[in-house]
């Protein structure tokens, strides 16, 4: 069954994103870090990638991983 968690995630209740994984691109800062903590909060594992390195405590400190690259550099 599938539901809607209270910060607007859909969610099944038996897997709460156990064994999942995401990749998002510009999570140093903003709505890409904001979208880290929620994912991580639900059990994923986050790739998190940005040009810069984020400010201390930006990311989930657990269950992640920051790459610092730039997607849009073709080399």
């Amino acid at each position: 069954m599938t539901t809607r968690g209270d910060k607007g995630v859909s969610k099944r209740d038996e897997n709460k994103g156990e064994n999942k994984y995401v990749v998002i691109t510009g999570a140093g800062g903003g709505m890409g870090a904001e979208t880290a903590k929620l994912l991580n909060e639900n059990g994923f594992f986050v790739f998190a990638l940005d040009k810069k390195q984020p400010a201390l405590g930006a990311l989930p400190q657990q269950n992640s991983l920051f790459i610092q690259t730039d997607v849009t550099n073709e080399q």
